[in-house]
Order: structure tokens, then sequence, then C-alpha cells
């Protein structure tokens, strides 16, 4: 994780995504979001309606792929390309007065006809480890929610020190990510 008051540049951003696409995920549980979840990490999961229909899905899983989640909430990404697996992102947001950057690698990328969405892993840059999953889900009520689960855990026994302060900071982020993905659906087509 990197830290700047001002926000990160593109080449900046762009630079330590190079960096990061030659390392390895910094957990062992690789995908494990889409299973049994691990012990030894804090699992979590949050969900937000965003409304009814095929065009409610079809636009939040659009959205969701082409990070809308994450824009919207005030989050840089880069690349901005859409999320298939093995793409490596760095992800710089904005936490207080400081800028925080991180990267991430898209574990798998999930297309189904009522599930839509990816989990990415956390790279070496990263103060927390483990996977983050986002899917837009329909269920048989024509009912679209954005759902967001991880199981993390702090970095190293300084950030572990720190645990509450980094869970705090995470929820914050994923209700900002929550919002964002509502924010995109309300302002399209697909509303009902």
């Amino acid at each position: 994780m990197s830290f700047s008051i001002l926000e990160p540049s593109s080449a900046v951003l762009g630079a330590l995504g190079r960096e990061q696409s030659g390392q390895g995920f910094s957990y062992p549980d690789v995908g494990a979001t889409l299973g049994a979840w691990p012990p030894g990490y804090r699992h979590c999961r949050h969900e937000v309606e965003l409304g009814r229909g095929e065009g409610v899905f079809d636009q939040a899983s659009e959205g969701l792929r082409r990070w809308q989640a994450h824009l919207r909430s005030g989050a840089r990404v880069h690349p901005e390309d859409t999320a298939v697996e093995g793409l490596t992102v760095i992800i710089a947001v904005r936490i207080a007065f400081v800028w925080a950057s991180v990267a991430c690698r898209i574990v798998y990328a999930t297309e189904q006809a009522r599930r839509r969405g990816f989990a990415y892993g956390t790279l070496p840059h990263h103060v927390v480890e483990g996977e983050e999953a986002f899917h837009v889900e329909r269920d048989d009520a024509d009912v679209v929610r954005f759902v967001v689960s991880a199981f993390l855990r702090p970095r190293g026994p300084v950030l572990a020190a720190a645990g509450p302060v980094v869970h705090a900071v995470d929820q914050q982020l994923v209700r900002r990510y929550l919002r964002g993905l509502q924010a995109h659906v309300g302002d399209g087509p697909g509303t009902a």
C-alpha cells in the first residue's frame, strides 16, 4: 500500500500496476469466495437492493464490470478495463486526508443467468490479505441486488494491531461501493 496527499496520477498507478502484475496473490485461499470460506479471516457480506427486472439487472451488471461501483464511490481504478479474470488493477481511494493505493487481481468472473460479477484477490501491495467478491444478483421475485462479500485480515503484525481501524475503513469503502452502483443504476434507463 502506498499513501499520498495528492491524488495519484495515471502514470503512478500504471507503474505500480506493472510492478505488481508479476506478483502472486498475498494469501493462500485464492478462489474461496466461490465456496467454503477459510478460517482465520474476518468474513463479511453486504447488500443493497437496486430495483427490479431484467433492465436493472443488465445495467447493474454492465456497470459493475466497468468499475462503476468503485468509480462512483470516488475511487480511481487503473486500468479501467472491463473486469476479467487475470486483470491486475490498482485501486486508489481517498481516506480522510490521504490517498491510499492498493493492488488486486481478478480471481474469477461470474456470468450466470441470474448472477454476474467478479472477485479480486489482494497482491503484496495491499494493507489486507484476502478476497472480495462483487455480484449483481436477480432473485425469483425479479428483485436485483448488489452483493459484496469478503474474507479479509490485516496484513502483518503492525496492521493486525490496528485491526479494528482497518476493518472500519474497509466497511466504509464497501458502503461507498454499494452507493456507487446504486447511483449508476439510478442514472440509467434500466430503472423501474
